[in-house]
């Protein structure tokens, strides 16, 4: 019609057009861990595993110090295991697991806090903060109690994120994270 641009000319305007304040900016992805959707589970095993053994390792060896019934060791175990140090096996444990437990989400349109695993994570957080309580009170009994009600919630945890119990064998060594098809010499 008469009152029509050309195509070129319509084309010469767009920039200037994009560029008006009002107009959204385009976005861009990060590129970061979820550039391919979401990080698919087998890559977070591989990422996330071996940073859990040694929290793992490390909440076993508190396990070991509450059981010896010693309250000044408890609570200098307790301040090792929730120190404020960002490598601090309580705040890998908050991260790591937390962002293993994501990892197990099946279909992206999910939101996190419906995901099995990120419901285990969250009441095997409480248990860890109850544990923390009762450690840093200084009774060993209440220590012991709330040590095994934790361990419990851990294991829930730890069946819906594919990994074993704590009991198993494979956290003796805090470097390993072999929880798959493992020889022998691996362990």
């Amino acid at each position: 019609g008469a009152n029509s641009l050309p195509r070129r000319a319509l084309f010469a305007l767009l920039p200037a057009a994009l560029a008006m304040p009002g107009v959204p900016a385009p976005a861009y992805a990060s590129g970061g861990a979820t550039a391919g959707k979401t990080t698919s589970i087998p890559r977070a095993k591989v990422r996330y595993y071996g940073r859990m053994s040694q929290v793992l390792n490390a909440y076993r060896e508190l396990g070991k110090v509450i059981a010896s019934g010693d309250a000044a060791a408890i609570k200098k175990a307790g301040k090792a295991f929730w120190s404020s140090s960002e490598e601090a096996p309580a705040e890998e444990l908050k991260s790591a697991g937390y962002l293993l437990a994501v990892a197990f989400k099946i279909d992206s349109k999910i939101p996190p806090d419906k995901i099995p695993a990120v419901k285990d994570y969250k009441k095997m957080m409480g248990g860890v903060e109850k544990l923390k309580a009762a450690v840093s009170s200084g009774k060993a009994a209440d220590a012991a109690k709330a040590y095994a009600a934790s361990t419990d919630f851990l294991n829930l945890y730890l069946d819906a994120v594919e990994l074993p119990a704590i009991g198993d064998s494979r956290y003796d060594n805090p470097d390993t994270a072999c929880f798959f098809q493992c020889g022998e010499e691996a362990r």
